[in-house]
């Protein structure tokens, strides 16, 4: 009974965060879908197009986008009513049913009361949070993901032919609500299936068929085989390949201090951050474009090839950026689920530098001691030994590297279904700290 008060308290605490979180970033004011814009406005249109017409009308949408979101949606507004409110009843049931997930993955690794940690740290999380009452994929990919590992922890070494499509078609379904998974797959097959080839086989028969599926249609109607038009994302990627010394010095300074700091040292900087200034221009750039009578296909198709040309050009440099890029994507969030490098710049000019630079110190000091904990409970004793805890880290290393290497600018968004594993090994990370202080106090 008492194990159920806690579970019960965790879920009651979750949903109270996210509530605050919706009410304080403002998403829960977002009642008329007028007041939607980008990737919700364009995952509300697919959503309403599978609901008038039954099609996607990929064919004349501004962006493509991967399917599952919005049938997702468009399930939510058939069953419930064509109101945000109807998003919102599910994605709170799928918090429910993550955190629940995420107390059985605990179980798997920590006594009580340890096992209560992560799940309970997720519930607090309100760059997590923030997603429950947001239109975007963040939180149904939290749940799959959840779903996914609890899935593979459990059966690992022990796939049957009916678990092993199950697995398949949970991952191909998370691919085809974040496409970025699916460069990851060789990985987590290798560890799935290590010793299993049969099943493994299995798994990749179910992926191929329904993500690759997707992506032959895409290449008939569209002559692009991607899941989501991704040109725009890897030009601005070869613009920044391109970046001078002192922007990369100037970006460094920024993605592990903030803009303000970067600012006392680059003077003018916080005023035109490097990730801005290019994100600005492709969409100037864009619309250039599409004013002389280019189609968005066309436009997006032009900024690919002219992107993958300039990362072919720079391939060092585009490596080098990829690690002050890692570090803002680790930044700390602020409510509304966006790094906080610039936290304090062009704002609060009443507060005097020193004071500012004080809670610049401690906001990021806090949260580098928290990154620290992680990494030391990921590369603590087992992680190569035991497949398991391999898992994990494979994922959480994986949505690091991939984004680090292609996406500019950094949300902390494009890590949000990998944090709650973040919490798993920030708590052995405590676990194996807690361990070594007894060892010496006994010694």
């Amino acid at each position: 009974m008492q194990k159920k008060l806690v579970a019960a308290g965790i879920v009651m605490l979750g949903l109270t965060t996210s509530v605050v979180v919706g009410v304080v970033g403002g998403t829960l004011a977002l009642t008329d879908f007028a007041q939607y814009r980008d990737d919700s406005r364009f995952y509300n249109e697919k959503a309403f197009s599978l609901l008038d017409q039954g099609s996607f009308r990929d064919d004349t949408s501004e962006f493509r986008k991967p399917p599952v979101y919005p049938l997702f949606l468009a399930w939510a507004y058939g069953v419930l009513g064509r109101r945000p409110h109807s998003v919102w009843l599910l994605q709170v049931v799928l918090l429910i049913i993550t955190i629940f997930i995420l107390l059985s993955i605990s179980k798997i690794f920590f006594p009580i009361p340890l096992v209560y940690l992560p799940p309970l740290l997720f519930s607090l999380a309100w760059w997590e949070l923030y997603y429950v009452f947001k239109i975007g994929s963040e939180m149904l990919a939290i749940s799959l993901l959840a779903g996914g590992v609890l899935l593979t922890l459990r059966a690992l070494g022990k796939f049957s032919y009916t678990s092993a499509v199950v697995w398949g078609a949970l991952f191909a379904i998370l691919i085809l609500t974040k496409p970025v998974m699916l460069y990851g797959m060789p990985f987590l097959l290798a560890v799935a299936f290590w010793g299993q080839r049969r099943q493994g086989i299995v798994a990749c028969v179910a992926l191929a068929l329904l993500v690759g599926g997707w992506m032959v249609r895409n290449q008939v109607f569209f002559d692009d085989y991607q899941i989501e038009q991704t040109g725009h994302v890897v030009w601005v990627r070869g613009v920044f390949a391109q970046s001078s010394w002192r922007d990369f010095t100037a970006y460094s300074v920024s993605a592990i201090a903030g803009d303000y700091v970067a600012d006392l040292i680059f003077p003018g900087y916080a005023l035109r951050p490097l990730p801005s200034e290019i994100n600005g221009s492709v969409k100037r750039i864009w619309e250039e474009r599409r004013v002389a009578g280019k189609t968005d296909f066309e436009i997006d198709k032009e900024f690919l090839a002219e992107g993958i040309a300039m990362l072919r050009a720079h391939p060092a440099s585009s490596v080098a950026m990829s690690i002050p890029a890692l570090m803002e994507l680790n930044a700390p969030s602020n409510h509304r689920g966006f790094p906080m490098t610039h936290f304090l710049a062009g704002t609060r000019e009443q507060i005097p530098l020193v004071v500012k630079l004080g809670l610049i110190t401690v906001v990021r000091g806090v949260w580098f001691l928290f990154l620290a904990l992680v990494v030391y409970g990921m590369w603590g004793r087992g992680i190569f030994t035991d497949r398991r805890l391999m898992l994990l880290a494979v994922l959480l290393i994986y949505f690091n590297v991939i984004h680090a290497l292609v996406i500019i600018p950094m949300e902390t968004r494009y890590l949000a279904p990998v944090v709650p594993i973040y919490f798993f090994f920030f708590v052995r990370g405590i676990e194996r700290v807690v361990g070594l202080y007894r060892q010496k106090a006994h010694a």
